[in-house]
């Protein structure tokens, strides 16, 4: 006889991508198998606690592919009792604001969660790791610096309630809002970074031409290519220089292609909207908000079938990685990269999560040619972090006419956004463990310098702990193939070194 009732899953990620493993022996004194975050899949959904209650297809979040999956029985409560339950959570007691690393993160929403769809609980090594952890000499070294990193946020709570509008790291970066650091920032007081400012934060775009010359010849080749105006496909769309009279035309025929091939071979498509975004011609085809939707759907497709598959082509996930570095080529989309449309909550993860999956996915591959890609994209996200952080912190002084000597309001930059910056840090300090002096580790260095800069205590105290300050002391020296490296590392090693009180 069938069971009744729907099927509940607890989806298991570990935050430091295998880090936590393989140092924790020497920092805790015991094993520790992973930072865990969790998430409850459920009715074809998954639902889990970051910047207020998010959901998701299940798998499509940042976190990439889970590393476990839980059965946690079978549950009779509707869907629309559910969405009800998640709601009240999303709007009473899972907020942003309330978010805490430690005592109130993902992990007990999934236990709520779980226990009112089944009456069970999640794994007990879930559930009590932080108590495990602080239980310890080094976590009790640890924990003012994590408590530190996610002070309370003064956002008004209508951006933070909705289930379906989730609020991402940008909008929070370039707000004045939250965290509490009664004095200026060391990074700005005592430390000098002529290499970090040497950087710049202009993204690494990827506007060549030829390979859109070659995705338009691949694609008018198809069968259902002949169907469609030959005009919308002709070579010389992509001379255009004033925008396209109908972008949505133009769209909708690339939209119709790519329904027709496999998704393994939707490259060529792809590589047009890479093209396309950096062309003012044909930009026109991303921007609005039919515009966003449809290049994030490309973009997700593309990340799905990179986490589930052994064996995706090298082609696809290259090209779907510099049509994400291109994101910043597009006004419009970065727009709503800081102010994420409501849109973004309708089953989807935002597109920072998106990005951020497919940086991840990357950096971490064995392809050289994949983690280039992928290091061009994490230097995106860093620079684009860096960028708001830093404004906020100007308006904050300008706003108090303070000099970098005196203390700053307490409400100078907001980091309620942990979960999302640790992965961020671990996965890019993981790659870079594994690379030499190689232009890829200019590249993730260069990165995590954007994400260290004027970042909370206890990002900067992690990232030593995950062992960036032993990677960075062997690597002060040669440089072969990048003269700037040796002086860049040399100031990550200062601004890890500097860490506000």
């Amino acid at each position: 006889m069938a069971e009744s009732g729907a099927p509940v899953e607890l989806y298991v990620y570990d935050l430091s991508h295998g880090l936590a493993r393989q140092l924790s022996p020497q920092l805790v004194g015991r094993l520790v198998e992973g930072i865990w975050h969790t998430s409850v899949v459920v009715y074809g959904t998954e639902w889990y606690y970051g910047q207020g209650v998010l959901r998701a297809k299940p798998g499509s979040t940042a976190h990439g592919a889970p590393l476990q999956r839980l059965t946690m029985g079978r549950t009779e409560v509707s869907v629309d009792e559910l969405v009800s339950f998640v709601t009240h959570l999303a709007e009473a007691k899972y907020t942003a604001d309330r978010y805490r690393l430690l005592d109130h993160n993902c992990n007990h929403f999934s236990a709520e969660v779980v226990q009112y769809l089944t009456g069970g609980e999640i794994p007990a090594y879930i559930r009590d790791l932080p108590r495990e952890i602080l239980a310890t000499d080094f976590g009790r070294a640890l924990r003012p610096l994590l408590e530190g990193a996610q002070p309370p946020s003064r956002m008004p709570n209508d951006r933070l309630t909705h289930v379906h509008s989730p609020v991402g790291p940008a909008s929070a970066m370039s707000s004045l809002e939250a965290a509490v650091l009664p004095d200026p920032h060391p990074h700005r007081r005592l430390i000098p970074t002529p290499a970090l400012s040497g950087l710049g934060h202009l993204p690494i775009l990827f506007p060549q031409p030829e390979g859109a010359r070659r995705a338009l010849a691949r694609l008018r080749a198809l069968p259902e290519a002949q169907k469609l105006d030959p005009v919308v496909l002709a070579d010389d769309q992509l001379e255009y220089v004033a925008p396209l009279s109908d972008p949505t035309s133009w769209r909708a025929a690339l939209d119709h292609l790519y329904a027709t091939l496999k998704p393994t071979d939707r490259f060529p498509v792809l590589d047009l909207v890479r093209y396309a975004l950096t062309c003012p011609g044909l930009r026109g085809a991303a921007e609005g908000e039919t515009g966003f939707r449809w290049t994030k759907k490309l973009l997700s497709d593309a990340t799905a079938v990179a986490t589930d598959s052994e064996a995706v082509p090298r082609p696809l996930l290259i090209t779907a990685l510099r049509l994400a570095c291109n994101v910043w080529a597009c006004d419009d989309l970065v727009n709503y990269l800081n102010q994420p449309p409501a849109v973004e909550g309708a089953g989807t993860p935002p597109l920072l999560d998106v990005l951020t999956g497919l940086m991840v996915h990357a950096i971490l591959c064995s392809e050289t040619t994949v983690r280039q890609a992928g290091a061009a994209l994490a230097f995106n996200l860093g620079a684009w972090v860096s960028t708001g952080r830093r404004a906020a912190y100007e308006r904050a002084r300008g706003a108090t006419r303070l000099s970098d000597t005196q203390p700053l309001p307490s409400e100078w930059c907001d980091y309620r956004h942990e979960d999302w910056l640790i992965e961020a840090v671990s996965a890019i300090i993981e790659a870079l463990r594994k690379e030499s002096a190689s232009p890829t580790a200019f590249r993730l260095l260069a990165a995590l310098a954007h994400l260290l800069y004027l970042a909370p205590a206890g990002t900067l105290e992690l990232a030593d702990v995950l062992g960036l300050g032993e990677w960075l002391a062997d690597h002060q020296t040669e440089w072969p193939d990048e003269p700037r490296g040796a002086a860049l590392a040399c100031e990550v090693a200062a601004l890890l070194a500097a860490r506000p009180t």
